[in-house]
Order: C-alpha cells, then sequence, then structure tokens
C-alpha cells in the first residue's frame, strides 16, 4: 500500500503509454481533468493523500538451453549466422 498525493498520482497517470501517445492538448486535457476529480470526488489536492493498492505481475522462465543442449547449439549457429533462420 502506498500513499500519495494529488501530484504524485498525477505523476503515476503520466507513465500510462495511452497516456504518453496522446496528442498534447488532449493530455493536458485528461490530466486537468483528472486533478479536478481528485480534489472534487475525493478531496485529494495539496498534500492530502490516498491509499493507493498496486499489484506487480512477474514471469519466470526456465533457461532450457541448459536442458538442450542441441537447442543450444542451434541457437549459437543462428546467432554466428546472422540472425534467424532465412537470411542470408
Amino acid at each position: 500500500m502506498s500513499h500519495s498525493n494529488a501530484d504524485e498520482l498525477i505523476g503515476l497517470l503520466g507513465t500510462f503509454s495511452w497516456i504518453i501517445t496522446m496528442p498534447e492538448e488532449t493530455r493536458e486535457g485528461v490530466i486537468a481533468e483528472a486533478r479536478r476529480l481528485l480534489r472534487e470526488l475525493l478531496g485529494v489536492e495539496g498534500e492530502v493523500t490516498v491509499d493507493v493498492a498496486f499489484r506487480a505481475d512477474a514471469w519466470r522462465a526456465a533457461d532450457t538451453t541448459a536442458l538442450n543442449p542441441d537447442l543450444f547449439a542451434l541457437r549459437s549457429r543462428r546467432s554466428r549466422a546472422g540472425g534467424a533462420e532465412g537470411r542470408s
């Protein structure tokens, strides 16, 4: 659980790719609306904070080349040959 003020929440909003890729005018409007909603609906402005729960999903893969020497040899040959199959 994290305690975030309005500026921190707006900063977090600014990290989403769908916000980053918006035209600047649209992005400014979305951010202004987010600030308004935080202030009017939640009373979050200035140093007032709100609890923000977050979750991170992570995946881990095993190195199968250690289990399969033939796969390792194939990858090594492809790498020396310049990458993916079919390239000259």
